[in-house]
């Protein structure tokens, strides 16, 4: 940072920073009315103008929301979405998750603290975690110590930011898309396979393919013994990484859980099922006898079924599992809802083989053009911040 930049606080060079305000939601009066009412998790790093929610003027006057100008920035104070910025694209109100910056134009331009809060928002972030959340106090948000250079240096500062950001948008973009085509692919030869009618293949549901389903289920932690020599894998929906084989589970099982009757094993070449939460649809094969939470429900096909054609299978009706869970508040497909899936398959194993074969192959194919597109991505990312990086040390 160069020595002639004075280091103030941005309460120093800002008129205010306020937040907004939720309206009682059991009154119908406050709602759907013509005031636009922005969450925090509608903040995209960029102009905010689509929003889900509106208040009426009775909801504003009866709550802490306030109405912001068109142009105002705003910083998401806490929850998943913690540290994202944006700026308003119209008048509107926000929920009490959001700071809304006002800065003094005399000193300092809205777009300098933008980039000065995106440059510094994993320090934010790291700072405001006190619980289960981010959480952004304004007071902290204040506090900040932010470098103060002249006004038209920060103006130059930000057009040198925004026309190197234009370039790698563009790049980010391209990379985007590229990751979108090979994602494509994968969706393409799953409906080439399992789209069409398949007049030769038998027509069931799943509880009438398989040889048995259980849930897992998680030995209470108060009982070290249960988890204290790795004799099995015991997985749960973080351990599930997009690839078609589950291995070495983050938290192992001792065998004791197992014989006292406090875990269930599910046989080798399993399909391991994501059945309740966000993660809802999620799959896995095991290869050898594993354990599992109660998240997951494991299924074991019957002898005329290859277990990787139901995986691929089970890709290919993934929307319709997630849809079928959603019904729920929290998003669940029990076992009886897994049973009710459609199914169909060859009964000729060697055709089951060849579509395995032919799956596995271009399924490699896009993964490794994916890795690719995606550390591209990533490397384009961190030119990002460094860019930042060095315009806040006076170096760009």
């Amino acid at each position: 940072m160069k020595s002639t930049w004075k280091i103030v606080k941005l309460e120093e060079v800002c008129v205010k920073t306020t937040s907004g305000g939720t309206p009682n939601r059991a009154i119908k009066e406050f709602w759907n009315g013509d005031i636009p009412w922005i969450k925090s998790g509608e903040l995209n790093d960029d102009i905010v103008v689509e929003h889900e929610e509106t208040i009426t003027r009775k909801g504003l006057e009866n709550s802490s929301a306030k109405i912001f100008p068109k142009g105002t920035l705003l910083l998401a104070l806490y929850g998943a979405t913690a540290g994202k910025l944006g700026f308003l694209g119209i008048e509107a109100a926000t929920n009490q998750a959001i700071c809304a910056i006002f800065n003094d134009e005399n000193l300092i331009t809205k777009n300098f603290i933008y980039y000065f809060l995106l440059c510094n928002r994993e320090k934010i972030v790291q700072d405001s975690f006190g619980g289960a959340q981010p959480n952004i106090s304004q007071n902290y948000v204040r506090n900040l110590s932010i470098p103060l250079p002249p006004l038209e240096t920060q103006k130059k500062i930000v057009e040198k930011i925004d026309a190197a950001f234009a370039r790698l948008d563009e790049a980010i973009q391209l990379q985007q898309q590229n990751i979108q085509r090979a994602e494509n692919l994968k969706k393409s030869v799953l409906e080439e396979v399992f789209g069409g009618e398949n007049k030769s293949w038998t027509r069931t549901k799943v509880g009438n393919a398989i040889d048995s389903i259980q849930t897992g289920t998680t030995p209470t932690m108060q009982e070290p013994r249960y988890y204290e020599i790795p004799s099995y894998d015991w997985f749960a929906p973080s351990d599930f990484d997009g690839k078609k084989e589950l291995n070495n589970s983050k938290r192992k099982l001792d065998i004791r859980a197992i014989e006292e009757g406090k875990a269930r094993i599910y046989p080798e070449n399993s399909l391991l099922l994501v059945a309740i939460g966000a993660t809802v649809g999620k799959i896995g094969i095991s290869r050898i006898p594993t354990s599992s939470n109660q998240q997951i429900t494991g299924i074991k096909f019957s002898y005329n079924i290859l277990v990787d054609f139901a995986y691929y299978q089970f890709l290919y009706i993934k929307d319709l599992i997630i849809s079928e869970a959603s019904a729920a508040t929290l998003p669940i497909i029990n076992q009886n809802g897994i049973k009710k899936l459609p199914f169909k398959f060859p009964l000729d194993i060697k055709i089951q083989h060849q579509i395995v074969a032919y799956l596995d192959e271009t399924f490699r194919a896009a993964d490794k053009l994916l890795a690719e597109q995606r550390q591209r991505l990533a490397h384009l990312e961190a030119m990002k911040k460094s860019i930042l990086e060095a315009a806040f040390q006076g170096a760009l």
